[in-house]
């Protein structure tokens, strides 16, 4: 699953790992990428305040402070 935020895509991926990277047509550009969760991830991400909220379809949830404060 996938967004848009502040020109940037955020990628969560079967496996649960997270990419960030540039949103662009002509070219993949990955910023950032780190394993967050195990198991099977199908559910969409949520970007709240600074933070980004994933869960796995086992119910485990993750919190990550993208703030930079």
């Amino acid at each position: 699953s996938l967004m848009l935020a502040d020109d940037k895509l955020i990628v969560l991926t079967e496996t649960g790992e997270l990419i960030i990277c540039k949103a662009q047509p002509t070219r993949f550009e990955s910023l950032a990428r780190a394993k967050v969760l195990d198991g099977r991830c199908w559910v969409v991400p949520v970007l709240a305040n600074g933070r980004l909220y994933c869960r796995n379809n086992q119910g485990t949830l993750v919190c990550l402070d993208l703030s930079g404060k």
